[in-house]
């Protein structure tokens, strides 16, 4: 027991370790100052589809700061450039319903309006919300991000400076912070700057007024000294002309106050400085000039790529556009020009412009790329009868009583029992939430009224568990208990029951685990000539096979593409309705279909094997569109 439990309590713990070695962006004190509302750090997971909540809920005029760290690789092990820092690649978005914006590097904003702040990844189209439209790109990415996520109190610039630059003091080497810390002491110097010469404003204004109102009542008294003593002064003048000399020496007259006149003492006007300039906070605008917007547009089938063809305008400069994820090229005038691929079908093309100011605005448009026309092969019949009745029993548990709960074992096993008898003419039993007397009962059932000629399947889709001291697997029914094994299923007891079966062909498909098996690959071809491949399927029906089809999982994997099954549910549905032949084995299904879809999607790698001491004489199981 200690065996069977130490390996992954090891993993899970290294597990622990590595997640913790991600670290914070920003080492917060432990005792946070009152400025501070909300503090949280969040790992964005490179491998991770979609838009999710990061725990931080911001209420309307909120302001925030976010800061990420880390790298992820889109495409590893092939193009290194792949590799990208958050400023290319992260996403926020505030509520639900709202537009996502691009992280473009230590970034503070104003809420503008209450809910969940989300965070996500590009890799590949998305829509204006953030959500993938491709979101198998996903798939196999490596690395992940770190991002700090800080809600102030208020929109206190000089205090949030003070702060930060405490925290550059106390860690130097982080150049996030550095640059974080900078930027709002620029910040605060403008507003610091812009308010004393707003004061300096005020207080000149104040002095002009005070100068103005006191010189106003000294005019009128000096003009009603004048009038009153208007008379004399003219005699007196009059009697001071008469008796002056000449002046003979052409000296230059000193200038001379008339009685009553006052001098100019007004102060001399100090210049006042011109107001700062605000920050700008409005959003470059987009012109798209080609392919022409506002009507349709469809591209022929071959046209995989186009050229989109604008110009942007910003009062501050414009500092890069993206085209669908692509930098666009950009000149001084505004103008830009980007290729993009576009996939058969419909595309979405979004343009997003920044300024300087990290003022960002987005224009999308749709483009229709036709598809060729591909005639699928026609399905021909086979010249030789088959006889016998096709059998299923389909299992799918997801409300266990005493363990976890699954979400979507039933849903899968509901679609594979709908496919088998509609598609494929089998006779089928559906068990959902079933308790192992219950499983072993309908399999017995089964037993007894299955001839020689019949083929039997049973597809199972719950929680697992294999016990690799013994090599044994089990299937956990709905009223299993996690540490005591008397409701468990083991595998030995299925592989009993179907050796004493008459049918010539089993087949035991298993989204868990299934133990007792060697590892045997029938090679086919899926392009051999009528004669060939009829000659293959009557040789396969004319053997015995007990042959299990895995997914190499202890239980069902969602699937992250959203279809709402598993990735092993979701390959085998696939691979029954698409495949062309009418006539085909379960051997070509798998290699052909299922394993490689599974192995890209997920962390597991099924197996198509035979079931050892089962009465197995090798032949397969075939299939036959009805």
């Amino acid at each position: 027991m200690f065996k069977k439990y130490f390996i992954p309590l090891v993993l899970f713990s290294l597990s622990l370790i590595l997640i913790g070695c991600a670290g914070t962006v920003i080492q917060m004190p432990k005792s946070m100052p009152d400025i501070v509302s909300k503090y949280k750090s969040v790992v964005v997971k490179g491998d991770r589809a979609g838009m999710f909540k990061s725990g931080v809920q911001l209420k309307e005029g909120d302001y925030v700061i976010i800061m990420a760290k880390g790298e992820v690789d889109v495409w590893p092990a092939r193009y290194p450039e792949h590799v990208y820092k958050p400023e290319r690649i992260l996403l926020y978005r505030l509520g639900k319903d709202a537009y996502a914006g691009r992280y473009w590097g230590y970034y503070g904003f104003k809420a503008g309006s209450s809910g969940d702040l989300y965070l996500g990844l590009v890799d590949g189209p998305m829509d204006p919300y953030g959500e993938p439209l491709k979101p198998d790109n996903y798939i196999g990415n490596k690395g992940h991000f770190v991002v700090d996520i800080i809600v102030w109190q208020k929109e206190d610039i000089p205090r949030i400076a003070d702060f930060l630059e405490e925290l550059r003091r106390n860690d130097p080497k982080n150049k996030e912070l550095e640059n974080l810390a900078q930027s709002h002491k620029y910040r605060k110097e403008f507003l610091l700057a812009e308010e004393k010469a707003k004061k300096e404003a005020e207080k000149t204004q104040k002095v002009t007024v005070a100068l103005k109102e006191k010189r106003i009542p000294e005019d009128k008294e000096a003009e009603k000294e004048k009038q009153v003593s208007g008379v004399s002064d003219k005699k007196v003048q009059e009697e001071i002309k008469r008796t002056e000399k000449p002046d003979t020496d052409k000296k230059e007259k000193p200038t001379v106050i008339p009685e009553g006149a006052k001098p100019d003492v007004s102060p001399i006007k100090k210049p006042v400085k011109p107001p700062v300039k605000p920050k700008d906070t409005s959003p470059p605008k987009i012109t798209v000039r080609s392919p022409e917007v506002g009507k349709e547009i469809k591209v022929s089938a071959k046209t995989s790529r186009i050229t989109v063809l604008g110009k942007t305008m910003d009062e501050s400069g414009v500092a890069e556009v993206v085209v669908n994820e692509e930098i666009a090229k950009l000149d001084e005038e505004g103008n830009f020009s980007a290729n993009v691929l576009l996939k058969v079908g419909e595309n979405e093309i979004h343009i997003t412009a920044v300024d300087i100011y990290q003022n960002q605005s987005t224009q999308s448009f749709k483009i229709y790329r036709e598809g060729e026309k591909i005639v699928a092969p026609p399905i021909v019949a086979p010249s030789f009868e088959i006889k016998g009745k096709y059998y299923a029993l389909v299992i799918g548990i997801n409300d266990y009583k005493y363990i976890q709960k699954l979400e979507i074992a039933k849903k899968d096993a509901i679609a594979v029992e709908k496919l088998l008898r509609e598609m494929y003419g089998f006779e089928t039993r559906l068990l959902t939430d079933a308790t192992r007397l219950t499983i072993l009962n309908a399999i017995n059932d089964f037993r007894k009224k299955i001839s020689e000629e019949d083929s039997f399947l049973i597809y199972y889709a719950g929680h697992g568990d294999y016990d690799k001291v013994a090599d044994k697997a089990y299937w956990l029914p709905a009223d299993a208990e996690r540490d005591n094994p008397a409701n468990w299923i083991m595998a030995d007891d299925i592989t009993t029951n179907i050796k004493r079966m008459a049918s010539n062909h089993v087949l035991i498909i298993s989204d868990s685990c299934y133990s007792g098996t060697f590892v045997r690959r029938v090679v086919t071809d899926l392009s051999s000539p009528k004669s060939d491949r009829e000659g293959f399927i009557k040789r396969m029906l004319e053997k015995t096979s007990r042959t299990l089809m895995s997914s190499g999982g202890n239980e069902p994997v969602v699937d992250s593409g959203g279809s709402g099954h598993s990735v092993f549910a979701e390959a085998l549905l696939k691979g029954l309705r698409e495949i062309h032949e009418k006539l085909f084995t379960a051997d070509e299904l798998f290699y052909g279909v299922i394993r490689e879809r599974v192995i890209g999607k997920a962390d597991q790698t099924p197996q198509y094997n035979n079931i050892r001491n089962s009465g197995h004489e090798g032949g397969d199981f075939v299939f036959i569109k009805r």
